[in-house]
């Protein structure tokens, strides 16, 4: 019933079995060894399991010796013997004990199923955060990458709205120096032509007159 269980469950138990007596003389001495085996294996868990039987199958399992052995391995001994009634000194000592075979077998499973349970959420959340934050850093590259594009966009208008500023005022300087260089031409040409004019007015004045008489 247990390698029923876990090999329908769908999950990849690697089961080692050691063969050991349940009941009669030998069943100290083979389940002592059986135990001894598996803990060489190096196991996840130890089962000691059997079926049902009679109260006088099942006095063989309630050892002193096997329980003592249980209560010192260092891997976990889980114990599924008899019906539901049935009680051992080793279910006191186990890891965990069930009422039947059964019982262990589906308890087992059900400890995997909820840790796939647990993964896949775990996974989904993993993956809803990752998708987030991959989101976040597309976002961050994609600002980062504009600021990169637009800077010397932004310096070269800023250099051209400057270069603009130079150009009109180097303009107005130019204006206003030929304007003052105009008036300048203009005020000096006045002051030559009346230079002139009182030149020739001078030179006039000068010139002896002469005067006709017809007689």
């Amino acid at each position: 019933d247990i390698i029923k269980t876990l090999t329908d469950s769908g999950f990849g138990f690697k089961i080692y079995l050691a063969d050991a007596m349940m009941q009669g003389d030998q069943t100290e001495k083979s389940v002592l060894s059986a135990i001894e085996i598996l803990s060489c294996l190096r196991t996840e868990i130890i089962i000691i399991a059997r079926g049902g039987g009679s109260k006088t199958d099942l006095y063989y399992l309630d050892n002193e010796a096997i329980a003592r052995r249980i209560a010192a391995c260092d891997i976990p001994v889980w114990t599924g013997i008899g019906h539901e009634i049935d009680r051992s000194c080793l279910d006191y000592v186990a890891g965990k004990s069930f009422k039947t075979p059964t019982a262990l077998a589906e308890d087992l499973v059900a400890r995997y199923t909820q840790m796939g349970r647990q993964l896949e959420e775990s996974g989904n959340t993993l993956k809803t955060v990752w998708s987030y934050r991959l989101k976040r850093e597309k976002e961050s590259i994609s600002l980062a990458i504009d600021k990169i594009q637009q800077a010397p966009k932004r310096k070269i208008d800023v250099a051209c709205s400057r270069l603009r500023e130079r150009a009109h005022c180097v303009n107005l300087k130019v204006r206003k120096r030929l304007l003052s260089a105009q008036i300048h031409i203009q005020v000096s040409t006045e002051k030559i032509q009346s230079g002139a004019r009182s030149v020739i007015q001078t030179q006039k004045n000068r010139l002896p007159s002469i005067s006709c008489n017809d007689n």
